[in-house]
This record gives structure tokens, C-alpha cells and sequence, in this order.
């Protein structure tokens, strides 16, 4: 017999130059991943992270601090070619700054799916700290963010959130995300909360 492995386009950052760069592997091409390549189209001389494809594959999101704080950024996708040669593509792509998404604050880890986005921000009015808010696209555009609640946020750091989205006779989506709060093994430890399902 043989393992059966899933066929995947990781976009992931690192900070193995001075910056954090934007870069992905896959095994589209072959039954092992490729070597990181660099996504120059959307890589600037600042921190560039946190890269998320919207649910059809029109638009790569992410955060950057080209422009001062950090900011939640959009990259459109020109749809004539694969995504690996996409990605590979070193011309100069289109970035617009997400105003309904980004504020005068540290908006950064946005994650999407299906048609909602997770970020954290440290925007005044938050419990204290990054809080984790979501937002829905509708009718062409991401509505005002809404901050999750004192039941999920707290005074200290909450970070990274990822959504797993379930169907059948699930009544919640599972939310993972990271958190300095008291009461953890040290240092950001990872936690998990049920959220009413939102995705369309």
C-alpha cells in the first residue's frame, strides 16, 4: 500500500531576511514540497504577514506596516493563470489598504473563511491589549468589525485566530486562537471557544 498525502499551497512569513516576508511552498508538482519562493508581488521593505486567500481565490489578504502601524492589505488575483504561478509572478500586483478593516491602531492576523474574516487589534475601545474581532463580506464589501466580547477577549493579548467551520448537526464553529492572559503555561498558550456559526 502507499500514504495517500493532500496536494497544498502553504502561504505562510517569515523573518529569515531583516523583515517578514510573505513566502509559500507546495506539493502541486511533485510528492515532496517545493523550496520557499518569495511572494515579491506583495513583499515590501517592511513587515509583510499573515497571508489568508478569500473563499474563490480573487484575493490574497494580509497585514503589513508599510504604511506606519499595521494594516490589513488586499492583493486582487489575476485569475488566468495557476495559483503556484501567481504566487511565482514577481511583477507588481495592485495593493489596496482594507479602511473598513484597518484603523489608526495595530489591525494584524487576519484569516478567513467562507465569508468571514478573523483579525486582532489593539483599536481603541477593545477590552485592553490585541482583541480578536470579525467581520462579514456582503454585498461587495467587509462590514464595520465587531469586536468578540468580554467572554473572549480579555485585558491581556489575544492573537492569531483560525475558524474551523463545521456542517451536519454542529451548532458552533470552533475558533482556536493564542492568548497572554493569566492562568496559562507562560507566554502566549493556545485556547479554544465555540462561536455562533457565521459563514454563508
Amino acid at each position: 500500500g502507499y500514504l495517500a498525502y493532500n496536494k497544498t499551497i502553504f502561504l505562510y512569513s517569515s523573518n529569515d531576511s531583516v523583515n517578514l516576508d510573505i513566502r509559500f511552498t507546495q506539493n502541486l508538482l511533485s510528492d515532496t514540497y517545493s523550496s520557499p519562493i518569495n511572494v515579491v508581488s506583495l513583499n515590501s521593505q517592511k513587515d509583510d504577514a499573515y497571508p489568508t486567500l478569500n473563499s474563490d481565490n480573487s484575493a490574497i489578504y494580509f497585514c503589513s506596516d508599510r504604511d506606519g502601524d499595521f494594516d490589513i492589505y488586499k492583493a486582487e488575483i489575476n485569475k488566468t493563470g495557476s495559483l503556484v504561478e501567481i504566487l511565482s509572478d514577481s511583477s507588481s500586483t495592485t495593493i489596496t489598504r482594507e479602511t473598513i478593516l484597518s484603523s489608526d491602531y495595530n489591525d494584524k492576523c487576519p484569516f478567513i473563511t467562507g465569508n468571514l474574516m478573523l483579525f486582532v487589534s489593539d483599536k481603541a475601545g477593545g477590552y485592553g491589549g490585541f482583541d480578536l474581532y470579525y467581520s462579514k463580506f456582503k454585498d461587495g464589501e467587509w462590514t464595520t468589525p465587531v469586536n468578540f466580547g468580554e467572554n473572549i477577549n480579555t485585558e491581556y493579548d489575544e492573537y492569531r485566530p483560525i475558524v474551523k467551520t463545521y456542517k451536519d448537526d454542529f451548532t458552533n464553529d470552533f475558533m482556536i486562537f493564542s492568548s497572554d492572559r493569566p492562568g496559562g503555561n507562560g507566554g502566549f498558550d493556545l485556547y479554544y471557544v465555540g462561536i455562533n456559526k457565521m459563514t454563508e
